[in-house]
């Protein structure tokens, strides 16, 4: 009984991770979504006080971006690409696991 528990122990592990990273894909696509639905409502003028500072061309028309707003707009696709990426190769982990019992 223990030694198929303990077989079963990585194949467990493995699937959570998946599942994990599975999760943080979500999370980047939607904080993604979120931010480019909102970014076209920032200021029209730079605001050095709550921080827009950095112009960003929304469909045209000016608009002031936080440095926040901008790290994440063009640091969530790379981020997604990764954990999706690294995601496929757990779950493909878990599979090859699976074959070997």
């Amino acid at each position: 009984m223990n030694g198929m528990l303990m077989s079963e122990s990585p194949r467990n592990v493995w699937n959570v991770l998946a599942l994990a990273l599975q999760a943080c894909v979500y999370i980047c696509l939607g904080l993604w979504i979120f931010l480019l639905s909102t970014i076209c409502s920032s200021p029209l003028a730079p605001d050095a006080a709550t921080g827009h500072i950095i112009a960003y061309n929304c469909h045209g028309t000016l608009v002031f971006i936080s440095r926040t707003q901008n790290i994440l707009l063009f640091g969530l696709i790379p981020a997604l690409v990764v954990a999706g990426l690294c995601a496929m190769a757990a779950r493909k982990r878990v599979e090859s696991l699976k074959g070997e019992r």
